[in-house]
């Protein structure tokens, strides 16, 4: 499975990369919530499918504006997400309402990710 990364440390970035490569999966990491969405919407325009199978997003990412932007061409059975988070319950409730979202909360493992990747997948 092809998974990209948005993640503000890149030691974390980096880390995660590793752990879900070494489970098989394939990682794309993003530098910024810009470069993920004109990489995610450019294949959609073009009619190709997304760089990745399931997008990561740091909570310090701009995610609800991130994912508002996403969601607009592709739907969370297309391309699902999940936010990591530190623990703020009342945030986890808006990004709720806000869409359809996976919440992994920091501190965060590759062990924890794909966890939340497989109870993705399964639902798909």
């Amino acid at each position: 499975m092809q998974i990209g990364i948005i993640e503000n440390s890149p030691k974390l970035a980096e880390l995660l990369k590793v752990g879900l490569e070494l489970s098989g999966h394939i990682v794309h990491l993003y530098e910024s919530a810009q470069e993920a969405t004109s990489a995610i919407l450019e294949a959609r325009f073009h009619q190709q499918q997304p760089p990745c199978d399931i997008l990561i997003v740091d909570e310090e990412s701009n995610e609800s504006q991130l994912i508002k932007r996403i969601r607009m061409f592709l739907t969370s059975e297309e391309l699902p997400v999940i936010i990591l988070q530190n623990t703020y319950p009342l945030l986890s409730i808006n990004i709720h309402t806000l869409c359809d979202v996976k919440i992994v909360e920091k501190p965060v493992t590759a062990n924890s990710l794909i966890a939340a990747i497989e109870e993705i997948t399964s639902e798909r």
